[in-house]
Formats: structure tokens, C-alpha cells, sequence
């Protein structure tokens, strides 16, 4: 069996539950299909434990419900009722902090970022819909201001369509 040097060893023994370290380095965005619960041993406690689990849409191993993953999921979401989180995206990613007296990678969670907006095309002279919005601006089936929230007008066509339009 070939071993790639970046494997981390949480991969390579396939742990039941998602951690910090078998994330991409930018983190991953991912949303909650169903919540479940499963038994596991506690080394706190000394015994098994049940405990709440997160199943996702987007990678196969689920994640512990913790007091500070709640918390977080909380403030992001703007709701601590679980259900409503259901569906909801948001980046799951890992930070190196100090825990136990050791340093370690834990997974964390932010808020997903939104999708960026799409460019709005350019319109201009050498623009195929050019000659249909100086129609429509001389015949005052559209504004200039209307033009604008489905194109970008340079300063120079934007004069050049606002004085169409006051011609009219």
C-alpha cells in the first residue's frame, strides 16, 4: 500500500468522526442533512457516553455536537433551535489551539461566505442589445436607472444614454 507523505494518520485509520485534520486547509462549506445520536467511549468519564452527532451533506463522517460547536452554530445561525439549522451552510475548518496542555488542530466553525454577485455584462456602443436600449430609452419604455440594474455603464455611455433619455 502506497502512503502519500501529505496523509495524515486520522485518514489513513478511518475514525469514525470528522476531525480538524482531514479538512483542506481552507476548510470546507457544508450543511447538516440530519442529526442522530450514537454511543461512544468517553476516556473522561471511563465509560461509553451517549452523544449527538451532525450527519452532512457534503462529506461522509459526522461531527460531534459539542458545547462550543453549539454555541457557535448558535451565533452564526442566529437560532439555537437545531432544527433551523438543518440545511443551513457554513465553513467547517480547523485551528491549531491549545487544549489539554497541548497544542492540536480543532475543528471550528464561521459563518459560509455568500456567493458573490454576478458581473453585470458591459453595455456600450459596440454592444449587441446597444441599439435595442436606445430604442427603448427613446421611446420611454425604459430609464437609464433601469438599464443600470441589469448593466454596466461606463461614464461616458452613462452620459450618452442620459441625454437619450431626456430627449425624448
Amino acid at each position: 500500500m502506497e502512503i502519500k507523505k501529505d496523509t495524515h494518520w486520522r485518514t489513513f485509520m478511518e475514525t469514525p468522526f470528522i476531525h480538524a485534520d482531514e479538512l483542506p486547509k481552507e476548510g470546507i462549506v457544508v450543511t447538516i442533512k440530519e442529526v442522530d445520536q450514537t454511543e461512544v467511549y468517553s476516556r473522561k468519564l471511563g465509560k461509553k457516553e451517549w452523544v449527538k452527532i451532525a450527519i452532512f451533506n457534503e462529506i461522509k463522517k459526522p461531527m460531534i455536537f459539542t458545547n462550543r460547536k453549539n454555541a457557535q452554530l448558535e451565533e452564526i445561525m442566529g437560532t439555537g433551535k437545531i432544527a433551523e439549522w438543518i440545511g443551513k451552510p457554513f465553513l467547517l475548518y480547523g485551528v491549531n489551539e491549545k487544549h489539554g496542555g497541548k497544542f492540536g488542530n480543532v475543528l471550528n466553525i464561521k459563518a459560509a461566505e455568500p456567493p458573490k454577485p454576478k458581473e453585470k455584462p458591459v453595455l456600450n456602443e459596440k454592444s449587441a442589445n446597444w441599439q435595442k436600449a436606445v430604442e427603448s430609452l427613446k421611446s420611454g419604455a425604459t430609464t437609464v436607472e433601469q438599464i443600470k440594474k441589469s448593466y454596466t455603464l461606463d461614464p461616458i455611455t452613462e452620459k450618452k444614454m442620459l441625454t437619450l433619455e431626456k430627449a425624448k
